[in-house]
């Protein structure tokens, strides 16, 4: 093949990047599949597989722990301008759940722990009577990914296209999620067809998934790049294990000399075949006939090689779902305080975009949304109430708490930050602590008890 450069002159194509080079045998080219396509042919293998791996590789499933831990700890909460919408959330919070089970920070974490292992799950948004004796007349009911199926259908008669099970009209946008009536893993083995699923309409619908490129409609397990390595690595662990157990099983050996022919001990004259060796037990001693030994194994041991696997093998797991280390494995040797701050610092940010990307945009935002409107519907919030708020994710511990308190005071005194926006850091309401701060002033005051939070009372000198 040939090219023509600025001057008119052709010549053969020249390849400037080593990784668009055809031929390169560094790479397996395996085409360039759409996004969805990309995901249709092993998206179902792979979640499997992610389950599989979170019940029974251990750190499979200490990778999952460690990003829910972090991403929703105690929850993320909404802080509500107006004290009406706070009172009636709370009464949500232990309502919202279809099936009874979870509070909405509950309701958080379970939906983060599905994403985490499999890629993505469902809210689906359930509106009830006002006879049903809710605060507010909805609930959520949580739905793993196989409640959507995977299979394209054909157009219909409408135009619109569905897409690994969700309904998209003309301009591309999500009007409605095509699901099974029942989970499909308690109905093994039945064919499903269209007319199997009941379509809910996008409305009535919370998607939670990560896309990876611009398109990408269903979410893939974040563990899938990292499962082939678990799995190699528990292996290895589980042969070195058996390994160290049938070499432990040899304590000494003893010999005899060869049998005569009649299968009777030379020396002695006994058969040897009656003389049965006793086990070895601590601090026994033994006494050997004429002719016979006892040699002690040189047993195998691990040596450096297991730790040096291990420790490479847990780094490309760690990187792979996005984690520290140290932090996947508990393994802190050799690890400064400094640098152990940045790879905090470092984990946090990802965990930061996680919490307002997934779990305050995707999830959070639409349940907020879908309860103002039914509370506004039945008079349980007037139409010119303000629904505004501020999210509030839990806060991360103190590296140093001494020095952390300083800083932090340094930056309202200095007028960088206000007083509110730092107990908001710190998960807690403004309005509450200085509810708790005047009420224990006026306490103290009150039983003559002064101390750096007290504040002087401006009628005790008139």
């Amino acid at each position: 093949m040939k090219q023509r450069d600025p001057f008119g002159r052709t010549g053969p194509v020249v390849a400037y990047w080593q990784a668009g080079k055809p031929g390169n045998k560094a790479f397996r080219d395996k085409g360039d599949p759409g996004p969805n396509i990309a995901n249709l042919a092993n998206l179902r293998t792979a979640r499997m597989r992610a389950r599989d791996a979170v019940r029974n590789i251990p750190l499979a499933s200490r990778a999952v722990d460690l990003d829910v831990t972090n991403i929703v700890g105690t929850g993320i909460v909404p802080r509500f301008d107006d004290r009406s919408l706070a009172s009636l959330w709370q009464q949500f919070e232990d309502e919202c759940d279809a099936s009874g089970i979870y509070d909405i920070y509950g309701l958080q974490e379970a939906g983060v722990r599905a994403w985490r292992e499999t890629g993505e799950c469902f809210i689906r948004i359930r509106y009830r009577r006002p006879t049903d004796g809710l605060a507010v007349p909805v609930q959520l009911e949580l739905l793993e990914a196989d409640m959507v199926p995977l299979q394209n259908f054909p157009v219909l008669s409408n135009g619109n296209r569905i897409i690994q099970g969700i309904e998209f009209n003309g301009i591309g946008q999500r009007v409605a999620y095509w699901m099974h009536k029942q989970h499909p893993g308690e109905n093994y083995g039945l064919t499903i067809s269209q007319n199997d699923l009941v379509r809910v309409p996008a409305d009535r619908v919370i998607h939670i998934f990560e896309p990876l490129r611009p398109g990408q409609v269903r979410g893939f397990p974040p563990l899938a790049t990292v499962l082939q390595r678990l799995q190699q690595k528990n292996d290895y662990d589980e042969a070195t294990l058996e390994r160290q157990k049938l070499a432990s099983s040899f304590t000494a050996i003893f010999t005899r000399p060869e049998p005569g022919e009649d299968g009777s001990d030379p020396i002695t004259g006994e058969p040897i075949d009656s003389r049965e060796m006793s086990d070895i037990a601590p601090g026994s001693a033994y006494t050997l006939l004429p002719g016979e030994g006892v040699e002690f194994p040189n047993l195998p041991s691990l040596g450096g090689e297991y730790e040096g696997f291990s420790r490479v093998n847990g780094r490309d797991i760690a990187a792979g779902f996005g984690l520290p280390y140290e932090l996947l494995t508990g393994d802190f040797q050799g690890l400064s305080d400094r640098t152990a701050r940045v790879l905090i610092n470092e984990y946090r940010r990802r965990v930061e975009q996680h919490q307002w990307h997934r779990v305050i945009r995707q999830m959070m935002r639409p349940i907020k949304s879908a309860w103002v409107a039914s509370a506004r519907l039945i008079g349980a919030v007037g139409d010119s109430t303000p629904d505004t708020l501020r999210w509030v994710p839990p806060a991360w511990p103190y590296f140093h708490p001494v020095q952390d308190v300083q800083a932090l005071k340094l930056e309202v005194q200095a007028g960088f930050r206000s007083q509110s926006d730092v107990i908001h850091s710190r998960g807690n309401d403004p309005d509450q602590v200085r509810k708790e701060r005047a009420a224990e002033q006026a306490d103290d005051r009150k039983a003559g008890i002064h101390s750096a939070t007290t504040t002087p009372d401006p009628e005790a000198g008139r």
